[in-house]
Order: C-alpha cells, then structure tokens, then sequence
C-alpha cells in the first residue's frame, strides 16, 4: 500500500496537533504528515512530493497574490 502525504496548511500549531491526530488515527502510521505554514512552504512541498490530501486553513492563507 502507497503511503499517504498529508499537508496541513495552517499556521496556529494546535490546530495541527489536532488535525495530525485525526489523520492519524483514520491512515495509521502508513501517513506522512507535515506541517507547512506559509503560502510559500507549501507550495515548496507540493513540488517536493505530490500529497494525497491538503488541508487549509484558508483565511490565514492569501490566495490572491
């Protein structure tokens, strides 16, 4: 089975904690998950690796510029 990268796109690190856990608890320990809190990291990561799932926490995200 391929593993799971999971990114999740927010920058208040309890958020992460908690969305880490639910990632966790549904892929197991077949997933990767990783943290990335600027528009800038994540968009170094996706051309790093193709992720399975990302989750943003859009409104500290500026997809306008």
């Amino acid at each position: 089975m391929a593993s799971t990268v999971i990114y999740i796109a927010d920058n208040q690190y309890l958020s992460y904690i908690g969305l880490s856990q639910i990632f966790r608890n549904f892929y197991g320990d077949n997933a990767t998950i990783e943290l990335t809190p600027t528009k800038e990291i994540l968009q170094f990561a996706i051309e790093k690796t193709i992720p399975t799932i990302i989750a943003i926490d859009y409104q500290n995200f500026d997809f306008n510029a």
